[in-house]
């Protein structure tokens, strides 16, 4: 497991601290109600002729494949759209989407974002804040942790634990390099599945592993780092 001193948490947690006041800075700028209304019309058509590229078992797995998705000002979902894939993908896992029908619901997520929440006009995604606010402002029961958090709850057994029992689905925001800002951002989901945990849309594919632990930590061969885990359950 990987393991990091103190001085590097303290850099870190800065670090962190800027890059998510970034997201949340530039994600109130809205995309124009007219552009709104138009990518909808386009993303409707796109997701019920393509869907079958996208999903697999239910969940969205290629993104790649979403080049004809609009999303922000000027770009597509295979570029931006990993945020609204990783909350579709928890709202299937939560049983909040028929995957048996047609449904618009990845596009209403898209119009929802571009609405409030893309940052800078979906520039750069999605803000983690505004991942965090959906679920809440839709009741569920949700909750937050960042690296340092991470780090604390994987000292402690029953708190650790305790996470994993309370939610049902979480969203895992993570730097593509730790190193390197330049190499992104990705936001996935991972979801409970037996004993296993699954993580979705991962640039390496479907990926299995045997704790929420391992799954976090081997982001990009160990590469990668948390930024924020968003844990989400159902309200009981």
């Amino acid at each position: 497991m990987k393991t990091t001193n103190n001085k590097h948490r303290i850099l870190y947690g800065i670090r962190d601290f800027f890059v998510l006041l970034f997201f949340r800075c530039f994600s109130f700028l809205p995309v124009t109600k007219t552009k709104r209304e138009s990518h909808k019309v386009i993303n409707v058509a796109a997701w019920k002729d393509n869907k079958n590229l996208f999903i697999k078992n239910g969940f969205i797995e290629n993104q790649p494949a979403m080049n004809m998705l609009q999303f922000g000002n000027s770009h597509k979902a295979d570029y931006n759209g990993c945020e609204i894939i990783a909350i579709y993908n928890a709202l299937v896992a939560l049983g909040r989407v028929d995957i048996n029908e047609d449904n618009t619901v990845f596009s209403e997520l898209l119009e929802h974002f571009e609405k409030r929440g893309s940052s800078f006009w979906g520039a750069f995604g999605t803000s983690p804040y505004a991942i965090y606010r959906f679920f809440s402002n839709n009741l569920f029961a949700v909750q937050r942790i960042n690296y340092k958090n991470w780090n604390e709850l994987l000292g402690n057994k029953n708190a650790y634990d305790d996470f994993i029992k309370n939610n049902d689905a979480f969203i895992f925001i993570a730097y593509n390099n730790e190193r390197k800002l330049s190499d992104m951002i990705h936001t996935m989901c991972i979801t409970k599945n037996n004993e296993d945990f699954v993580i979705h849309n991962d640039y390496a594919g479907t990926k299995h592993y045997k704790s929420l632990a391992d799954t976090v930590n081997d982001y990009k061969n160990g590469k990668g780092r948390l930024l924020m885990l968003i844990g989400v359950g159902n309200k009981d």
